[in-house]
C-alpha cells in the first residue's frame, strides 16, 4: 500500500480501496474479474478516466496489491479475499443460528 501511495499519491489509495471492494464483491458472488472489468468498475466508482484507472491499477499490480494472471482474459485475483469471505459467511451463519436459538428459547 505504501509503495502504491508513494507512486500514485491519494489516487492510488482511492483506487486501492475501490479495487478491494470490487474484489470482495466478486469473491462473495463467486465471480472472476478480468482486469478490464476491474478498471471499468474503478473508473465508474471513482469518477476518473478509464485510462487513469488502468494506469493506477497496473501500478497497484506491480506493487503487489493484487495479481493479474497472464491468461487470455487477464484475470485478477486478490490475496486471501475468498478465504475472508468464507470465514465471514461461517461466522454470520453461527450468529444467525445463535439468534434463532435465543428467539426460540424466549418463546418457550
Amino acid at each position: 500500500m505504501r509503495r502504491l501511495t508513494d507512486s500514485c499519491g491519494a489516487e492510488g489509495a482511492g483506487v486501492w480501496f475501490a479495487a478491494k471492494c470490487e474484489l470482495y464483491r466478486a469473491a462473495a458472488e463467486g465471480l472472476e474479474l478480468t482486469f478490464a472489468e476491474l478498471s471499468r468498475a474503478v473508473s465508474r466508482d471513482l469518477g476518473i478516466s478509464r485510462k487513469k484507472a488502468q494506469s493506477v491499477l497496473e501500478t497497484a499490480a506491480k506493487c503487489g496489491v493484487f495479481e493479474v494472471k497472464n491468461d487470455e482474459k487477464r484475470t485478477v485475483s486478490g490475496y486471501g479475499f475468498q478465504q475472508e469471505v468464507e470465514r465471514y459467511n461461517s461466522i454470520s451463519d453461527q450468529r444467525k443460528r445463535a439468534a434463532n436459538a435465543r428467539w426460540w428459547n424466549d418463546k418457550v
